[in-house]
């Protein structure tokens, strides 16, 4: 067995994180010392680690899955993708904002970090896991390669090639693919996965032989359809969790949402129905309405009340709805918003839905932190930890303090229960159960008396999904071209 196992796709979206993923945690139960990695990442969302840096969601899951904690040298080099250009972060850390299309410029530099970013995990672990980026075969791209051939020809790694059946041709795919890759990539593959097949496994022997046969590689498997149900990186879709329940929740889907990974230990919770609201007539008058965080909170407001979202959320509130906002949602929250830097694209103000007073000014300070501090809940405080990334400065003013950071004690939300409003730069808070089980009974005694939920360890629950994925990849592979 190699010292690095690589996990390339034949195109984007066909399950590389979550058969990188499965591998973690299997090697880790096997005794290794495992660590994730990805060369680049593209994405228009991060998330932070315990000491403030940012990378992918998928490394931070993968690391979490091999029970180590997440740090920046799983992902060294993060494209972040906004509006006003893509925000280049080394090792976690910022470091520019490059105009669009000209991230090419700076390959040698992003080869460099990825280069050492890997040397450094090597020397701490067993095995480094791998994982490329989108499809490992657009040689039109080679040149600018950070995150697929070139790594693996750098950490002299093994390959898998994961391919997606459910999305169609993927037969073609494979063989395309293998077809592309020069003849020195072509022999590290040690073996193909055939990815996301609903049905009998058995119809497809003759096909896996078929295809055996005609690249000379083996397939290791055929794994069947089905849904990790944990976080996953831009998921903007909101396909976790149930649309009914005793709690009716409904997310406001807005341009430029970062992600809905905020609300997933709600969506995940047996009893509440988490709703994704994209239009003013879907929004009726849920029990909860939650904000969720932006990239473009200028725009993304000004699209809110054009749209007619902002009226229809405005009238839920007037009928009763509670109303909690994350960082954007935060800031959309406010009276109005400021942006006399252009930091935000080039709307210099616009006005917020006007149910705080308080108003933000963006920056160019940004503040990215992991974010450990309390809540003041139903007259109790709460411990929890999260993280915070944001780059406006909200003033305020006479707003009670929700959340602080326990630094300084300094204000990272305020909230007005007698009015139903919250509102909190933390992503993340609801993880942080005692906090989460107390907000769902303060609902529920508000809205339905009698009514009994019970908020799971988000912990507990992502425990299971790990062992989960592992026991529903592995078990349908064969590993032993692999040495293992």
């Amino acid at each position: 067995m190699k010292k690095s196992l690589m996990v390339l796709g034949t195109a984007s979206g066909v399950g590389k994180s979550t058969v990188a993923l499965a591998l973690c945690r299997y090697l880790r139960d096997k005794g290794l010392s495992v660590a994730p990695f990805k060369g680049l990442n593209m994405a228009r969302h991060g998330r932070s680690t315990n000491t403030g840096e940012v990378i992918g969601q998928a490394q931070y899951s993968q690391a979490k899955a091999c029970g180590i904690a997440p740090t920046g040298l799983m992902n060294p080099v993060f494209l972040r993708v906004g509006t006003q250009g893509t925000d280049l972060l080394l090792n976690g850390i910022y470091h520019s904002t490059l105009p669009a299309g000209r991230a090419s410029e700076h390959t040698e530099l992003m080869r460099r970090t990825a280069c050492e970013a890997y040397d450094a995990l090597s020397a701490q672990y067993d095995v480094i896991v791998m994982e490329g980026s989108g499809s490992c075969a657009e040689f039109n791209l080679k040149d600018q390669d950070v995150a697929n051939l070139f790594m693996a020809d750098y950490a002299d790694a093994d390959i898998i090639l994961v391919a997606d059946i459910d999305r169609g041709g993927v037969f073609a795919s494979v063989v395309g693919t293998l077809g592309l890759m020069d003849e020195q990539n072509r022999r590290r593959v040690k073996g193909v996965i055939i990815n996301r097949f609903r049905g009998d496994p058995a119809r497809l022997e003759e096909a896996k032989q078929h295809l055996e046969f005609i690249t000379g590689t083996p397939v290791l498997g055929i794994v069947p359809y089905f849904e990790p149900g944990i976080e996953a990186e831009d998921d903007l879709g909101g396909g976790q969790g149930n649309t009914e329940g005793i709690l009716d929740v409904a997310v406001i889907h807005s341009p430029n949402m970062a992600s809905l990974n905020d609300i997933m230990p709600l969506a995940v919770t047996p009893g509440i129905g988490v709703r994704h609201i994209r239009m003013a007539a879907e929004l009726g008058s849920p029990h909860l309405i939650f904000l969720p965080g932006l990239y473009s909170s200028l725009e993304d407001a000004r699209h809110v009340m054009d749209s007619g979202i902002g009226a229809a959320i405005l009238r839920a509130y007037d009928a009763g709805s509670t109303i909690f906002g994350i960082c954007g949602g935060l800031q959309m929250l406010g009276r109005r918003l400021y942006n006399p830097h252009n930091i935000e694209g080039d709307i210099p103000e616009t006005a917020g839905l006007g149910l705080f007073d308080y108003t933000t000014t963006f920056t160019s300070e940004r503040v990215v932190r992991a974010s450990v501090g309390e809540a003041l809940l139903e007259g109790k405080t709460f411990a929890i930890a999260g993280r915070e990334t944001h780059c406006g400065h909200t003033d305020y003013g006479d707003a009670a303090p929700f959340t602080t950071f326990s630094e300084d004690g300094s204000p990272t939300g305020v909230s007005d229960p007698d009015r139903r409003l919250y509102a909190t730069y933390v992503h993340g808070i609801f993880e942080s159960r005692d906090f989460t089980q107390t907000l769902v009974d303060s609902l529920l005694r508000r809205y339905c008396p009698g009514e009994r939920i019970v908020v799971p360890s988000y912990a507990d629950y992502l425990t299971e999904r790990y062992d989960a994925i592992r026991d529903t990849v592995i078990g349908a592979l064969e590993l032993s071209p692999l040495g293992f």
